[in-house]
């Protein structure tokens, strides 16, 4: 079915590992609703975060292709260029055991008036003719095989997605422990939790977050964005039994925390949320769920890039138990655009926060890169790193509240649910 060539391009990579994984047992095993994935269907980081899933998932029933590791690679303006991209699929198809699934615009590729987003595996790649070859997932509509030139594709993938307005890219299939291939490091933000770069903490850390439900509103409305950061940052804190004693599925909803709180849509939908105020949110909703959380207010060190590690260090991650919601600039922490800024004459970019994008601090590593948890898993996978020196130009041009404000939750060591909560706020 054409609507699913996401998942029939999963299916299609994993027979070469000789994992037997039909569009079924995906949709079966990680109960992924059909509306989500036919209807606009799926960007390239969602793709990824099923891949991720099928791979590395904590539940050994949505762990389908155990053995097989993931990267993802969005090919955004100014991050890759084409004799990387050459390179890349040199070094990729000289080794048997690579798979990679492209995501390109088919009005491109195939310079035709009609096409969208499309996903397929590449099979192939001449060095002399830089013709790269195709096994299509629709043979009915494209062919079961068939050859495009490499800088065709290339412009294909630096096509940015309709529903994401991020650009596209391709999924790298490997072995777990295959050697890295370097040439498109630029292009590999989002990342996996269970990357093998990371120590076994960091990934038992890390997996709290990456490893949540991947089809549900965990997003939100993009100007809800503080919002959906809170629900992404208390999801990742909540353990199974916790959610047991709550009478809630695996995740908090952004919506229900609004209709627990009794908020204004309409508030939410035109206001940035300040830090102070998504403090105050989030303190009212542990309190009505009787959550056992701190909650307070700290500044990052925006002085130099040691001290934004520092402040970082002393208040987040597995050690603390804790993370931190920030308000960031995204273009400016990517250095390129990845988010359109609006046009002050179109009506539709009124209630449109341009590049200021809430989301959740998880970690630090090696005092150089954060670990983030994002709600717009669509644009940017569920997780992502970024150097602390980028993070420290986004977080400088935060437009609410003081640069590098955070809210910061921690989970209390003893028993979730209790009378007693502890609030904090160190800012005067």
């Amino acid at each position: 079915m054409i609507n699913t060539c996401n998942l029939s391009s999963i299916e299609l990579a994993l027979k070469a590992f000789g994992i037997h994984c039909k569009v079924d047992d995906i949709f079966s095993a990680l109960r992924l609703k059909t509306n989500w994935v036919v209807s606009q269907g799926l960007t390239l980081a969602e793709v990824f975060t099923i891949v991720d899933k099928l791979c590395n998932s904590t539940n050994s029933m949505e762990r389908l292709a155990e053995g097989v590791s993931a990267e993802c690679f969005h090919f955004d303006e100014g991050a890759v260029d084409f004799l990387s991209f050459v390179e890349y699929l040199v070094a990729s198809i000289d080794d048997e055991n690579d798979i990679l699934i492209t995501n390109f615009s088919t009005k491109i590729a195939r310079s035709s008036d009609l096409g969208g987003g499309h996903f397929a595996v590449i099979s192939g790649f001449d060095k002399q003719t830089k013709m790269v070859s195709i096994a299509d997932v629709h043979p009915l509509k494209y062919g079961a095989h068939y050859a495009i030139h490499a800088k065709k594709l290339f412009y294909a993938m630096i096509d940015k997605d309709t529903t994401s307005k991020r650009a596209r890219g391709l999924i790298r299939l490997s072995y777990v422990g295959s050697e890295r291939i370097h040439h498109l490091d630029d292009c590999r933000h989002t990342v996996s939790f269970a990357d093998i770069d990371f120590r076994e903490e960091e990934r038992q850390w890390l997996s709290l977050f990456g490893n949540l439900p991947i089809n549900v509103c965990l997003g939100s409305h993009l100007n809800m964005g503080g919002l959906a950061a809170l629900a992404v940052g208390l999801s990742g804190l909540l353990s199974t039994e916790d959610y047991r004693h709550l009478g809630l599925p695996n995740c908090i909803d952004p919506d229900h925390i609004i209709w627990t709180l009794g908020l204004s849509i309409t508030e939410l939908l035109t206001n940035l949320v300040a830090p102070r105020s998504l403090m105050s949110y989030c303190r009212r909703f542990c309190e009505k769920m009787s959550l056992n959380f701190k909650v307070k207010c700290e500044n990052a060190n925006l002085d130099s890039v040691p001290s934004l590690a520092s402040s970082l260090n002393s208040l987040v991650g597995p050690a603390h138990n804790s993370v931190a919601l920030v308000l960031i600039d995204l273009n400016a922490t990517f250095g390129y655009e990845i988010v359109e800024e609006g046009n002050e004459n179109d009506e539709a970019s009124v209630l449109h926060h341009g590049s200021q994008h809430w989301m959740v601090i998880v970690d630090v590593l090696d005092n150089e890169i954060a670990i983030i948890a994002d709600p717009q898993s669509k644009m940017l996978g569920r997780l992502w790193k970024c150097s602390l020196e980028k993070l420290k130009v986004g977080l400088s041009k935060a437009k609410e509240g003081t640069p590098g404000q955070m809210v910061v939750i921690s989970k209390c060591t003893e028993e979730c649910f209790g009378d007693s909560l502890v609030f904090e706020n160190l800012l005067s």
